[in-house]
């Protein structure tokens, strides 16, 4: 008899049912465990690079000796600078008139000889005040032994100020933009010299000529800008200091100058300059006689300080979206990302639990769109 071959039982030749959603689950655990690792620091990741890449403003502290400076006024802060300082002289190039004051007016012509002073002068009868008016764009009127008052800039003006080593006592402030105005006050006998004007309705003068106006009491002189840009020239007198403090400043801080080929040079001086950042607890950084220096974007930026020591000495104080340094060629960007000056600030110390919220509340967004499994 025959022995029949019997089929072995259905469970025992291939895996059970359960047995393959066992598998499947463990699978899908698997891909949820993968999920929950690397999620957290794929946001953390996403978080973080932004913050390493862009750049905030940063404070700005700087003290620096320059023979040049330039920047835009601030409103609110345009009245009454380089007041109450004492002048051998006060030379006024583009300007449009000075008014002298009531007094008895003479005028001389420079004399041949060489002589500093005219040996003759010449009365002259005026209708009013003697006011001396400019003829050309090229009118350059010089006050002599005054004290400038105030200087008043309109908004929106940009000042240069220059020294150099050749005149040492002479410091020139450039305005231009807007036309300015000023007042100085001088002795009873008050005398200047012009060039390009009219004294009065009186003929031009286009070779200098003196005036000599002399009154029973100190002359008080204002004086006005001609077009857009004019420029001062200021003579201290014996012991004078300019020291001027609190003007605003905005836009950007220029401490450059062209050279002999139309480049741009550094106009840092003698020990040159520190630069400090408050915010990033750093040592100061030393500036080099030659090293450029960029400051733009500012912002509540203010002149602390500027007084002549061998040169200008100006102590600046404000906020910089642009900071860059270095000699020239190899300028580099200071001001830090986010992410270092959250880590300067301490602000690393919240850092960790807003990274934590962050990647737990992307977790639950993610899980009620169903891109994660719920448990």
């Amino acid at each position: 008899m025959m022995e029949r071959d019997v089929p072995l039982p259905a469970q025992e030749t291939q895996p059970s049912a359960n047995h393959a959603v066992a598998l499947g689950r463990q699978g899908e655990n698997l891909w949820r465990y993968r999920i929950n690792v690397i999620l957290p620091f794929v946001v953390a990741g996403l978080i973080i690079a932004p913050l390493a890449w862009f750049r905030k403003s940063i404070e700005v502290e700087l003290d620096l000796r320059i023979t040049r400076i330039a920047f835009d006024i601030a409103p609110g802060t345009n009245e009454g600078i380089f007041g109450s300082l004492p002048l051998r002289s006060l030379r006024i190039v583009n300007f449009d008139r000075v008014a002298l004051g009531p007094g008895a007016t003479e005028a001389g012509k420079t004399p041949a000889d060489g002589s500093d002073r005219p040996n003759q002068w010449q009365s002259i009868s005026l209708s009013g005040k003697p006011v001396v008016q400019s003829t050309s764009e090229f009118a350059a009127a010089t006050l002599y032994d005054v004290a400038l008052d105030s200087l008043s800039i309109k908004d929106g003006s940009r000042i240069t100020i220059e020294w150099s080593d050749e005149n040492p006592s002479i410091v020139k402030v450039r305005v231009g933009g807007r036309p300015l105005s000023g007042r100085a006050t001088g002795g009873r006998e008050l005398m200047l010299t012009c060039q390009y004007c009219a004294l009065g309705a009186g003929d031009e003068h286009a070779e200098p000529f003196w005036v000599r106006s002399t009154s029973a009491s100190p002359h008080v002189i204002g004086f006005g800008g001609r077009g857009t840009t004019s420029t001062l020239g200021l003579e201290l007198a014996p012991g004078a200091k300019l020291s001027e403090q609190g003007i605003g400043i905005r836009g950007s801080l220029d401490f450059t100058t062209l050279d002999g080929r139309q480049r741009r040079v550094s106009t840092l001086t003698g020990d040159g300059g520190t630069v400090s950042l408050p915010e990033l607890k750093k040592d100061n950084i030393r500036l080099a006689a030659t090293d450029l220096l960029l400051v733009d974007r500012i912002e509540r930026f203010s002149l602390k300080s500027i007084e002549i020591d061998k040169g200008l000495h100006v102590r600046l104080y404000g906020v910089a979206g642009r900071l860059e340094m270095g000699p020239a060629g190899f300028t580099k960007e200071f001001q830090p990302s986010i992410l270092e000056w959250l880590f300067a600030s301490k602000g690393w110390l919240v850092y960790p639990n807003a990274l934590i919220l962050a990647a737990t509340t992307a977790m639950a967004i993610l899980r009620k769109l169903r891109f994660i499994p719920e448990k």
